[in-house]
């Protein structure tokens, strides 16, 4: 049953490089323009995976600041909070 943990961990280390691949694609898009909502939405969904994430290991301090970045970007989205 050993083998089991080390499948789980090389998911967790495939999918956390996704997770910061998409964030940094989508970042730069959003900064080269503040109106692509679409990027919005992907940097939304890849920190909602990561807020979920970190709450199983139980790295609150990443899921926290993962929950406070979406709330920002749902502002933006709704136009609530100005770039």
């Amino acid at each position: 049953m050993e083998a089991e943990p080390q499948i789980a961990e090389i998911i967790e280390a495939e999918e956390a490089d996704e997770l910061l691949v998409g964030i940094d694609t989508d970042l730069h898009a959003w900064v080269a323009d503040n109106q692509n909502f679409n990027a919005l939405k992907n940097l939304m969904r890849y920190l909602h995976t990561l807020k979920g994430g970190s709450n199983m290991i139980q790295a609150r301090h990443i899921g926290l600041i993962a929950h406070e970045l979406e709330t920002i970007y749902e502002k933006l989205i709704n136009q609530q909070l100005q770039p």
